[in-house]
C-alpha cells in the first residue's frame, strides 16, 4: 500500500496501524530476492521526561563547596510517576545518550553523590538522565543541577581584653569580632551564644549593642562562644565555629593605698624631701623593670588619662601632700593592640622624726634594806615610754647598752625578754633608747637609771629587842563586860610613841602607819588617828612607813621606804567555865544529898599560867566572899561568873560567860498502875511524881525504852512491865512493876517449845474459880486449873484440828470483889 517511506538508515515511517507491508531492499540496480512482511501492530514511543528538576539547594557545612545529594529522590520529579523505565546518571549529554560511563559506573553512590568541582560560594553541577523504557529499550535524556551554597567569612579572631582588677573577669565588644568576620558584608549576619545548642537552634543570642563580660567557666579567665552566622542571600547558616575570650592578667600591684614614705630631713620641717622612685617601685612594690613597663605621672585628669609624666623619677623633688601615679605595664596586649596596664596613685609622705624628749631620768629604790642594799635594782625599762614620747604607735624601740661616742655606733641591744625586769649595772646607769618609725627614721634619746638608797630605821628585830615587852606595845581595855571576843579586847593605843625611837635619829624622813604591809609599801591607806588608834583585832601589826621626804631638811626626798613593824596588844585574860555537872541532888527537904558530889566550877584561862591570874566568884552577880581560887565547888543553885584579871597588870581583866547550876532530886510521892481492866481490848499504864521543889522534872520510861516527860502508856502488851520513874539527873531512880491480865488469842501445840499451850497470861493478878474450853459446838473439851499449865489443844488424847475454840473464865475483880464471868475465842494453829 502507498505511504510508508523509507528514511535513511533504514527507518520506515508513515505506516498505518493494522495494515500488512512487505519490506524490499535494493541499492538501486538491484532488489533483495528476500523480503519481510509485518503488521504494524503498535507504535514505540519514546519515554516521556520533566525538565526544570534541579534538587533544592543545599548550605554547605564545612566550607569545602560540597554537600551529599540522593539523586535516586529526583527520580519520581523527573519521570512524573512512570513504571518500567530505567534511570541512570551521568555527567555529560553524550555519555546520557551513548549510556556510557554512568555514575554508577564510575563507582559513585548516587544515593549519596558528593558534587565535583565544588566553587564556593556557590557550587553548581548538572547532572544528565538517561530514561529508557524496560520493553522497547526507547529513551529520553534530560538534566537537573545540584548547588552547594557556602556562607563565606572570614575565621574570628579570638578576643583579648586586660583584667583591671585581675579577678578573671573583663568586658569585650563583641561588635569587633562582627566587623572582623563579616569585612563589612551586609549579607552576612553574625549572632553569638553562650552554648553550641542556642547557637544551632539561634536563640539567646548575646546583644552586640553592649560590652559582654566573660562568665566563670573551667578554665579561669576564658570562655568560649558559639557562633551563628548567616548568609541572608541564601538563608544558610553556618554553627560549627567558636570565638575565645580572654582575660589577661594586669599587672599585680599591691593592694590598698600606696604610700611611699621618707624620713624628715634633718633640721627641716618643710615636708620636702627628693624620692627614687624607681627604687620604691622595684623594692617596695616589687616590681620587676627589666619585666614590666614603670612611668609616673603627676596628675590625672576627670577622665582617668594620666598626665604630665615624671621624667626624672630618679631623683623626683616632692610637694607637700602630694600624689602621684604609677602607670605599671606587662607584656601582654589586647585586641586594640594596648598593652595591660595597672595604674595606682602613690602618696608622697614625708614622715617627722619621732618626738621624743631627749632625756629622761628613771629612779628607784634599791630593792634591798639596811646592810643588804647594793645599789641594784630591777627597772621596767618599757613602763618609762610614755614619760618620753606622747604615742609608740608604729614604732619599734630598741634599748642599747653601750654608746661608741667615736662612731656613733649603739650596741648591746637589751632582749625582749629581759626589758621589764632590767638590772642595772652601775649607778647611775645610761640606756640609749632607739625610736624607729615606719619608714625607718630613727632618733635615740637618753633614759638615765639611778638607784636611791632606803631609809634606816631600827629593823624589826632591834624593836623587838628595845621597845615594850618584847616588840609588843600593851595597853588594857577598860571596858570589860564579860563576852570576852573582839569587842572587849579593844584599848586606845598612842601608837606614835616609840617614833623616835624607830627613826633612829634619821635626818629627812617622816612616819606613817598603816594596817598592812601592803599598804605601807604603796603609802596609801594610813592610819588617820595614830595618837588614839583603836586595835582592830588583838594581837594586832602595825606596819611603820618610814618615808625619805626631806623632812627637816633642805634637800628633796627621794620618796623611798622602809617598812618595820611592830606588835600592839590587849591583854584581855581569857577565861571559860566548865562545871563537873550542871545540878545538884537534894532530898524532899531541898537539902543537898550527903552520898553524891557537889558540882565544882573550874575556870580555863590563858595564855598564861592559871597562877598568873587571879580570881573572884560571883552566884547572880553578888560576889561569893572568900571565892578567888580558880575552882569553885557549888552549894545552891543559880547564875555563877568568874572574875579574872592579870596576869602582869591587874587592872587588864575579864568575865566569863554565865554558868547555870540547878537542881534536881527526889519526888514527894510516885506511882505506877494499870488504868485498865482484865481482858480490856487495850491497855493502859500510867506513872505520876511530884515534887514541892521547884524545877525539878520527872521522866519516865517503860521497859527501859525512851524517856518521857508523859508518864502515860497506851497499848501496852499484857504481861509484867517495869516503869522506870527518874529525875533525868541522875539524882534519883525508882522501877516500879504493873501486871496487866489478857488470853493469848491463838498457840501453836506443834512441840517445838514455843506457845504450845494456851493460858491466862498473868492469871495470878486476879483470883480465877473456873475456866472451861469449848469447841464452836459448844462442846465442853477441857475444864482448867487456874494453877496448871495451861491447855495442850488435846482431848481425850487426841489433838484437836485448827479452828476457833471458845472459854468462859469466872474470876473475881475490883474492890467490892465482885464475881465477873467473861467469854471471848481464841484459834488453835498448826
Amino acid at each position: 500500500p502507498a505511504g510508508p517511506t523509507a528514511g535513511a538508515g533504514g527507518v520506515i515511517s508513515g505506516m498505518t496501524l493494522g495494515t500488512a507491508y512487505t519490506v524490499t531492499t535494493g541499492n538501486g540496480s538491484c532488489i533483495s530476492a528476500a523480503s519481510v512482511s509485518f503488521t504494524n501492530l503498535a507504535m514505540l514511543l519514546t519515554p516521556v521526561t520533566n525538565v526544570n528538576q534541579d534538587m533544592i539547594l543545599v548550605c554547605d557545612d564545612d566550607f569545602d563547596g560540597i554537600m551529599s545529594f540522593d539523586l535516586t529522590s529526583n527520580i519520581g520529579a523527573i519521570t512524573g510517576g512512570t513504571s518500567d523505565v530505567a534511570v541512570t546518571f551521568y555527567n555529560t549529554q553524550a555519555e546520557a545518550d551513548s549510556n556510557t560511563n554512568s555514575l554508577t559506573a564510575q563507582g559513585f553512590d548516587v544515593t549519596a553523590y558528593e558534587n565535583q568541582n565544588p566553587i564556593p560560594p556557590v557550587s553548581q553541577e548538572i547532572i544528565w538522565v538517561r530514561v529508557q523504557n524496560d520493553v522497547t529499550g526507547c529513551y529520553s535524556v534530560t538534566s537537573f543541577t545540584i548547588t552547594v551554597n557556602t556562607v563565606m567569612f572570614t575565621a574570628p579572631i579570638n578576643l583579648y581584653t586586660c583584667d583591671d582588677d585581675n579577678d578573671t573577669f573583663g568586658f569585650f565588644d563583641l561588635s569587633l569580632a562582627t566587623a572582623q568576620m563579616t569585612g563589612g558584608a551586609i549579607n552576612l549576619e553574625v549572632t553569638f551564644h553562650e552554648t553550641l545548642a542556642e547557637a544551632e537552634v539561634g536563640v539567646g543570642a548575646i546583644p552586640t549593642g553592649v560590652l559582654y563580660q566573660n562568665v566563670q567557666t573551667s578554665i579561669a579567665g576564658q570562655q568560649t562562644l558559639y557562633l551563628n552566622i548567616t548568609d541572608t542571600d541564601t538563608g544558610c547558616s553556618y554553627t560549627a565555629e567558636t570565638i575565645v575570650l580572654n582575660v589577661l592578667a594586669s599587672p599585680v600591684v599591691p593592694e590598698g593605698p600606696l604610700t611611699y614614705a621618707l624620713c624628715e630631713d634633718v633640721g627641716s620641717t618643710d615636708g620636702i624631701v627628693v624620692f627614687n622612685l624607681l627604687d620604691y617601685a622595684e623594692n617596695d612594690l616589687g616590681i620587676d623593670p627589666a619585666l614590666f613597663g614603670v612611668i609616673f605621672y603627676e596628675e590625672m585628669d576627670a577622665l582617668g588619662n594620666l598626665t604630665v609624666q615624671i621624667n626624672n623619677p630618679g631623683s623626683y623633688t616632692n610637694t607637700p601632700d602630694q600624689v602621684i601615679y604609677i602607670a605599671v605595664s606587662n607584656s601582654n596586649m589586647d585586641s586594640n593592640g594596648d598593652a595591660c596596664t595597672t595604674v595606682k596613685a602613690i602618696i608622697l609622705k614625708v614622715d617627722s622624726l619621732p618626738a621624743a624628749d631627749h632625756y629622761l631620768e628613771y629612779t628607784l629604790c634599791d630593792n634591798d634594806y639596811f646592810d643588804n642594799m647594793d645599789q641594784t635594782q630591777t627597772f621596767d625599762l618599757p613602763s618609762q615610754l610614755p614619760n618620753m614620747i606622747a604615742s609608740t604607735d608604729g614604732l619599734v624601740i630598741t634599748y642599747y647598752q653601750v654608746w661608741d661616742d667615736v662612731t656613733g655606733i649603739y650596741s648591746e641591744p637589751i632582749q625582749d625578754v629581759n626589758l621589764e625586769n632590767y638590772q642595772n649595772t652601775a649607778n647611775p646607769q645610761d640606756i640609749f633608747v632607739e625610736f624607729v618609725n615606719e619608714v625607718g627614721c630613727s632618733v635615740v634619746k637618753i633614759l638615765k637609771l639611778t638607784v636611791s638608797p632606803n631609809p634606816t630605821p631600827l629593823t624589826n628585830i632591834e624593836i623587838i629587842d628595845t621597845l615594850g615587852n618584847n616588840g609588843v606595845m600593851e595597853e588594857c581595855d577598860g571596858n570589860i563586860d564579860g563576852s570576852g571576843d573582839i569587842s572587849e579586847q579593844i584599848a586606845i593605843f598612842d601608837i606614835t610613841q616609840w617614833e623616835t625611837s624607830i627613826i633612829n635619829n634619821e635626818d629627812g624622813v617622816s612616819v606613817a602607819y598603816y594596817i598592812t604591809e601592803d599598804d605601807a609599801a604603796a603609802g596609801i591607806n594610813a592610819i588617820s588617828n595614830p595618837v588614839t588608834y583603836n586595835n582592830i583585832s588583838n594581837p594586832q601589826t602595825i606596819y611603820v612607813g618610814v618615808i625619805n621626804d626631806g623632812t627637816g631638811v633642805p634637800a628633796l626626798g627621794t620618796g623611798c621606804t622602809t617598812v618595820v613593824q611592830f606588835d600592839i596588844h590587849v591583854p584581855v585574860p581569857q577565861v571559860t567555865v566548865t562545871a563537873s555537872k550542871d545540878v545538884i541532888c537534894v532530898d524532899v527537904n531541898g537539902v543537898p544529898l550527903t552520898n553524891t558530889a557537889l558540882p565544882v566550877l573550874t575556870a580555863t584561862v590563858g595564855p598564861e599560867e592559871a597562877v598568873s591570874y587571879d580570881y573572884q566568884w560571883m552566884l547572880n552577880g553578888v560576889v561569893l566572899p572568900g571565892a578567888t581560887a580558880q575552882e569553885y565547888t557549888v552549894t545552891e543553885p543559880g547564875d555563877y561568873t568568874v572574875t579574872v584579871s592579870g596576869p602582869m597588870d591587874f587592872d587588864c581583866i575579864n568575865y566569863s560567860a554565865i554558868q547555870t547550876i540547878t537542881v534536881s532530886g527526889s519526888p514527894d510521892a510516885y506511882n505506877a498502875s494499870v488504868t485498865t481492866l482484865a481482858f480490856a481490848d487495850s491497855h493502859q499504864v500510867v506513872a505520876t511524881a511530884t515534887s514541892s521543889i521547884p524545877g525539878i522534872v520527872f521522866w519516865y520510861s517503860l521497859d527501859g525504852g525512851e524517856p518521857t516527860t508523859n508518864g502515860t502508856f497506851n497499848d501496852v502488851s499484857p504481861g509484867i512491865h517495869i516503869v522506870t520513874i527518874t529525875d533525868g539527873q541522875g539524882c534519883w531512880s525508882n522501877p516500879q512493876e504493873v501486871m496487866i491480865v489478857d488470853y493469848p488469842h491463838f498457840f501453836t501445840p506443834n512441840g517445838d517449845g514455843v506457845n504450845d499451850t494456851w493460858a491466862i497470861i498473868q492469871q495470878e493478878g486476879i483470883p480465877i474459880s473456873q475456866i472451861y474450853i469449848f469447841d464452836r459446838f459448844g462442846k465442853l473439851l477441857k475444864q482448867l486449873d487456874p494453877d496448871s499449865a495451861g491447855w495442850d489443844g488435846t482431848y481425850n488424847g487426841s489433838q484437836m484440828p485448827a479452828t476457833d475454840y471458845w472459854f468462859k473464865i469466872l474470876y473475881i475483880e475490883g474492890a467490892n470483889n465482885t464475881q465477873k464471868e467473861f467469854k471471848a475465842h481464841f484459834s488453835i494453829k498448826r
